[in-house]
């Protein structure tokens, strides 16, 4: 049964990233046990290939993506102060030949590297499960981490509930052997000093541009307001908005424009490609509420 719920779900992932490489796909989610990878497909915020961010991340894990030969780099992490170092075997080697050279023996040499290497694990692992910890792959890297997913064993869980079950993937488009889950919606009238105000309720994965679809169907002359509930350990995806540097043609207007052509089959609406697509700075955020003014027509949010 677990060999059968691999074979499915290999094939539900290949589909997607097959979609994802043709841009008929936007974005995609593989929520594992321990951790998210979010897919995000070339012209999707500006950058003009491919990328995949990860979060939360271990030591282990990412030895792992280095033993893959699977570049990354930390960029939540160099904002803390601290700077991804690699494997360090470039730096060992040369401090290697410089300890050699100022007379230290074989046996005091190796004590020191072992030294050096446990200090800079315990720096690593600081950043253990934390924003910091989150990923970035991108480019031809990226077809790398998805050879690595399909054959990644800790991507599900061996005990509990869920023992053998694998990640479950999120897309707002069909793929092969995807089921169409709706959300849960809850409905309630409220009335106060004898004005009524409609709540509705959405429980479930409510991804980006649904909020987008939402703000849309509310009528121009109506406010209103929208709180959300976080999943604390994907906030990570939007703080990294916050800083991402994006290297794409100085025609930053023309590069967004040829993307969102180039993504017009993917299943989002024109508006909502506008600005997925766009490299702005900070245009990606955290937010708890969002408040629609219609005397002024325009957002506020916190």
């Amino acid at each position: 049964m677990r060999d059968n719920l691999h074979m499915a779900w290999s094939d539900g992932l290949r589909s997607l990233f097959q979609l994802l490489r043709t841009r008929q796909c936007p974005f995609f989610y593989v929520c594992t046990n321990t951790f998210t990878v979010l897919f995000r497909a070339a012209g999707i915020c500006g950058h003009a290939e491919m990328v995949a961010l990860i979060t939360p991340t271990t030591y282990g894990f990412r030895q792992l993506l280095r033993q893959e030969e699977i570049e990354f780099s930390m960029p939540l992490k160099v904002k803390s102060g601290t700077k991804d170092k690699g494997d360090g075997s470039d730096d060992e080697g040369s401090e290697e030949k410089w300890l050699a050279s100022m007379g230290i023996n074989a046996e005091d040499r190796k004590q020191i590297s072992y030294t050096e290497k446990q200090r800079h694990r315990k720096t690593e692992c600081e950043v253990d499960n934390s924003e910091g910890s989150l990923v970035l792959i991108q480019g031809m890297e990226v077809h790398g981490l998805y050879n690595f997913l399909i054959n990644c064993k800790s991507a599900t869980s061996i005990t509990g509930s869920l023992a053998g079950i694998p990640p479950t993937l999120l897309s707002p488009i069909a793929f092969q052997g995807a089921t169409l889950s709706t959300l849960k919606v809850k409905e309630t009238k409220i009335l106060i000093d004898n004005v009524s105000y409609f709540s509705l309720e959405l429980n479930g994965p409510i991804l980006p541009h649904i909020i987008h679809n939402l703000s849309e169907l509310n009528p121009q002359d109506q406010s209103f307001t929208a709180t959300f509930g976080h999943i604390t350990s994907s906030m990570a995806f939007s703080k990294l908005g916050e800083t991402e540097k994006i290297e794409t043609d100085s025609n930053t207007s023309g590069f967004s424009v040829f993307s969102k052509e180039n993504l017009s089959d993917c299943g989002l609406t024109s508006t909502i490609l506008k600005h997925f697509c766009s490299s702005e700075k900070g245009l990606i955020q955290n937010v708890d509420s969002l408040k629609y003014n219609p005397e002024i027509k325009s957002y506020t949010w916190l």
